[in-house]
């Protein structure tokens, strides 16, 4: 009897006045609420409160601030007429419920990410307090929902709340999903309106906007917008866009926040990859930027420097890492105070007393002054020019020769004095010219230069001798020559020379001949 009376009593009042005209774009609550004793609740006037041309009849709505979680606005229900959520104007009446103090309007507590958030639209939260029907009040007739209320017959002894949770309690209040603000719990009018299901569409909603949207974008001086930086570069940027209007942006620098800034962000100082992110924050939630990264070439490997004598040039090898091909040489022959050529070697610098060359190799050579001590730099070198953290080679001495007095000669391996052997004929000095040796097989002395030459070339009238010397023959008529053709014998008994260069057998003397 007592549900029936205030509803014939709310629904004459329903259709008898005009109140609380609402912009209902503005709040961010949609969808129905249903209770089997009132039907149901409409919370706004649109089906999108994003979007406008969803809205039909009078404006209203309910709204809870993202950042307080304070309720404000109207529902609507066309057996009770208005429902008030103005946090404001249920707690000004000084008749809260018995127990719950003097602020008890509706709100919604959030649920933090973490101890630094003070409001997180993209998590959880729990609905708390109450919200009032309007009819209950004398003034509602006329468009108020405060003061004096209707004597009792009238309002069959309810004064109006409906608890919408007490913020923590997961087994009845009103609750909002993380990500979606999708609306669900009950809430708990009196035997009036009893328990009602906050969620009785299926799809009522707290929606607070669109996030930013924020893509981020490196800048380096010769990478552009690849992130590509050379070592200790102090010009590389981050730059971002934001949709959506966003309150703040905040830098991350590998994850690590850096505080609120404007686009663009000024880089320190880059000497290792680095990773950055930008996060733009607005009434609606947080917008995660895209994360950028700034690469610096990794530097060479594996220095190798000689000079050898007669110490004239120089000759460095390293390795380049894997897809580098280029490296910046530095080369001193004093050591500098400081690092005192460009990185890049622009201009490139060539002199007596070093360089400084960009090259697509990982060897050089230079000349070099011998008994000098040169110090050596390298950068790995990317294609758009930029380097990598210079990585010393160290110093290395060129070999001065040492200066030896005839007839000394220089071994040019131990770089030390040595005197060459005097050899005998058919013998000739070893290549390194520290022993006396034979000619190779094939080979013969040739007596006028003192040296080996192919048997071959041994040719006529010259010949070779049992020692296996070329020798030009010598006239010894009537005697022959000897067998190393260096000088003249007779022929043995019963022969005879022939011309002076064989032996034959003597003839007997015929009876003509005598």
């Amino acid at each position: 009897m007592k549900i029936l009376k205030i509803l014939t009593f709310a629904f004459a009042l329903a259709l008898s006045f005009s109140i609380f005209t609402h912009a209902s774009t503005t709040d961010n609550v949609t969808g129905y609420a249903w209770s089997s004793n009132i039907g149901w609740i409409s919370f706004n006037n649109c089906t999108d409160s994003k979007n406008a041309t969803t809205c039909t009849g009078q404006n209203y709505g309910v709204k809870f601030d993202p950042v307080t979680g304070v309720g404000s606005g109207y529902a609507w229900s066309s057996n009770i007429g208005w429902i008030s959520f103005n946090n404001s104007e249920v707690s000004s009446n000084t008749n809260c419920p018995v127990g719950t103090g003097p602020n008890c309007g509706p709100s919604i507590i959030w649920n933090p990410d973490g101890p630094s958030i003070i409001w997180n639209p993209d998590g959880s939260g729990n609905m708390k307090g109450f919200v009032r029907a309007c009819s209950v009040f004398l003034n509602s007739t006329t468009g108020g929902c405060s003061g004096p209320l209707r004597l009792l017959y009238e309002t069959g002894g309810w004064d109006g709340f409906i608890s919408i949770g007490d913020g923590v309690n997961t087994n009845w209040g009103g609750k909002i999903a993380a990500g979606t603000g999708l609306i669900s719990g009950f809430a708990w009018g009196n035997e009036v309106v009893g328990w009602v299901d906050l969620n009785g569409s299926g799809n009522t909603k707290i929606y607070f906007g669109e996030k930013p949207v924020v893509v981020v974008t490196p800048f380096t001086t010769n990478g552009g917008n690849t992130g590509s930086a050379h070592y200790a570069e102090i010009a590389a940027k981050v730059i971002w866009t934001a949709t959506n209007s966003p309150t703040s942006c905040t830098v991350f620098k590998n994850n690590v926040s850096l505080g609120d800034f404007s686009s663009p962000y000024s880089v320190p100082s880059l000497t290792v990859d680095t990773d950055y992110r930008v996060d733009c924050k607005n009434s609606a939630g947080t917008g995660v930027g895209n994360t950028v990264r700034f690469t610096i070439p990794p530097p060479p490997t594996n220095l190798v420097a000689s000079c050898p004598l007669p110490g004239t040039m120089d000759y460095l090898d390293w390795t380049l890492p894997a897809s580098y091909t280029g490296t910046y040489v530095r080369s001193y022959k004093t050591p500098p105070s400081s690092i005192d050529y460009d990185a890049a070697c622009n201009p490139a610098k060539n002199s007596p007393d070093g360089t400084c060359s960009a090259i697509n190799s990982n060897t050089f050579s230079m000349s070099t002054t011998p008994g000098s001590q040169y110090y050596w730099y390298l950068h790995t070198k990317a294609d758009n020019g930029n380097w990598s953290v210079a990585v010393p080679g160290g110093t290395f001495t060129c070999q001065a020769p040492t200066t030896c007095t005839l007839p000394q000669e220089l071994d040019s391996t131990t770089n030390t004095c040595f005197t060459p052997p005097t050899c005998t004929a058919p013998q000739v000095l070893s290549s390194d010219r520290k022993s006396c040796v034979n000619c190779s097989a094939g080979e013969v002395y040739e007596s006028s230069s003192g040296t080996c030459i192919n048997e071959s070339s041994c040719s006529s009238p010259r010949i070779i001798n049992s020692s296996r010397m070329c020798v030009d023959p010598i006239s010894c008529a009537p005697q022959i020559p000897s067998a190393d053709g260096m000088s003249c014998v007779d022929c043995p008994t019963g022969k005879t020379s022939t011309y002076g260069l064989t032996c034959v057998d003597k003839k007997k003397p015929t009876i003509k001949e005598f």
